[in-house]
């Protein structure tokens, strides 16, 4: 009834009882019906959690929804870097962390190399965060709120400044504030957002030969290993 109503989306963690005093750490994707459309069982529950009954879960789930592909973490979960490769490789437009900790740089960290908005829910007046997919903070609530509210726009694309610095100033030159480019930060990287909900930033990159950051990394990693090969002996002696 919650999601019904308001005709929203709501992430809702709780314990999920297996019997035989075992349970998994779960988060369920209700959509705007009311509907239970995904569920993300906990990967990495603490030792303590597992000395109580708790089941990990197989692996990562990513749910599809009329604004975005989103995925879950819960908690301890963000500790641990190869959750994090099996993440960037679900390629999700939001993770939603549901957490009994704030997670301070990580949530950056995540955001950031899966090129996501992150979303930071935590529990009663911890604070709670919202992180741009560049790793920068977007709204921090921390002085004794429960909720936080924010924005997310999710038609954009992080973008390596190398080789594209042209190609964005020719971009807001012609588009105006239907671009907006986040620049905070000094990682290098930017994410370019689309104001226009009928301009996908996916065409305005084509347009302007605008390169995604994660295809100049592998063009990067691709150079290097050629320079590799036709390297002379004496450049390691």
């Amino acid at each position: 009834e919650y999601a019904k109503k308001p005709k929203t989306y709501i992430i809702y963690p709780a314990y999920r009882q297996l019997g035989n005093k075992r349970y998994q750490n779960s988060a369920f994707v209700i959509d705007r019906e009311g509907d239970v459309v995904g569920r993300y069982d906990k990967l990495r529950p603490t030792v303590r959690d597992i000395a109580f009954g708790a089941v990990p879960g197989k692996a990562p789930v990513a749910v599809d929804t009329d604004f975005g592909r989103i995925a879950m973490l819960i908690c301890f979960d963000l500790n641990f870097w190869e959750l994090l490769d099996s993440y960037i490789a679900l390629k999700p437009d939001i993770l939603l962390f549901s957490s009994y900790y704030h997670g301070d740089f990580m949530l950056k960290v995540w955001a950031y190399k899966c090129r996501a908005h992150l979303v930071a829910s935590t529990i009663g007046s911890l604070p709670k965060e919202v992180v741009s997919p560049c790793g920068t903070t977007l709204r921090l609530e921390e002085d004794y709120e429960w909720t936080l509210s924010e924005m997310i726009n999710t038609n954009c694309k992080v973008v390596h400044l190398d080789f594209n610095q042209a190609g964005i100033q020719a971009a807001r030159a012609k588009y105006g504030r239907k671009i907006k480019v986040d620049t905070a930060g000094s990682v290098g990287a930017v994410t370019m957002y689309s104001e226009d909900p009928a301009l996908p930033i996916e065409n305005v990159l084509k347009e302007f030969n605008i390169e995604l950051w994660d295809d100049y990394y592998k063009r990067s990693v691709d150079a290097c290993n050629e320079a590799i090969k036709t390297a002379p002996e004496a450049a390691w002696k």
